[in-house]
């Protein structure tokens, strides 16, 4: 697996060479650095595929049955995701917001992921990788709802307080971005619904139930509330703008607590 691990630290190295040019775009607006941002972001996200896909040809599964491994493989749909929304899009701000994330990602990836270790029968089935896969989606469009609505705020603070400096002068509307958060939030509770329908499936074959109240399942379940509260919210009572982006953050951090904390600290049955 050391071919596998040499990609692993080269998608590493690009993604964080991608950071610099991003962060030179958004403080210069420069189209040349623009463009070379996008095509390391785009390099970077080549490596990480082929990596993805060696590792799965020599393990014969998907790296999504261990922490680590679905850490590096939500950096690679934030990735993908990010690329496809700024070639739609035509805004390259969010890189210098979205590339540090991707970057925390793929480290703890690099750091922890154990190439060798075996994995549990329960798990080497299609359905527990689609079920992993749509969780996946779904916390990457939460990320890249999260980011519109830190740029929002940074924004709106700017505007509020009459400083009109580089948030003002390089981030979006407020209107775009608030309809970015709504667009992500949405898209991303389809595939987090999905996703639980499906673990629950999966947890009726393995466990004989489909649901357990471990800390794990619980705190997924007030994840999966707080963006149906506001989808709805925005829906019927038409809510937007800066109490969309407060509640998106509030989300996203269950989000991150929920991904990094209780599935490796507190978690009984739900360990991966």
């Amino acid at each position: 697996m050391l071919f596998v691990k040499i990609l692993h630290i080269s998608s590493l190295a690009i993604y964080a060479a991608s950071l610099v040019q991003y962060w030179n775009y958004f403080r210069s607006k420069s189209k040349s650095i623009g463009r070379i941002s996008s095509s390391l972001l785009l390099f970077a996200t080549l490596v990480h595929t082929i990596m993805l896909i060696v590792y799965s040809a020599k393990r014969g599964v998907v790296p999504l049955g261990q922490f680590a491994g679905a850490v590096t493989s939500f950096a690679w749909i934030l990735a993908v995701f990010y690329l496809i929304q700024e070639n739609l899009l035509r805004e390259r701000e969010f890189g210098a917001f979205i590339t540090p994330v991707i970057i925390l990602a793929q480290t703890m990836s690099v750091f922890f992921i154990d190439y060798t270790r075996p994995l549990a029968s329960v798990l080497q089935n299609v359905m527990f990788e689609i079920h992993v896969s749509a969780i996946l989606i779904g916390y990457s469009s939460f990320t890249l709802g999260f980011i519109a609505s830190v740029m929002y705020l940074l924004l709106f603070k700017d505007i509020q307080g009459h400083r009109f400096g580089l948030f003002y002068s390089r981030l979006p509307s407020l209107e775009f971005l608030d309809k970015v958060n709504i667009r992500s939030i949405n898209i991303g509770l389809i595939f987090l619904t999905t996703g639980i329908l499906l673990g629950m499936f999966n947890a009726g074959i393995a466990w004989g139930f489909i649901w357990n109240w471990d800390p794990k399942l619980t705190v997924v379940l007030i994840n999966w509330l707080i963006y149906i509260y506001l989808a709805i919210s925005h829906l019927v009572f038409n809510w937007r703008g800066q109490r969309t982006a407060v509640i998106s953050i509030i989300g996203f951090t269950v989000v991150i607590f929920s991904f990094f904390i209780v599935t490796n600290f507190t978690s009984t049955i739900h360990t991966f």
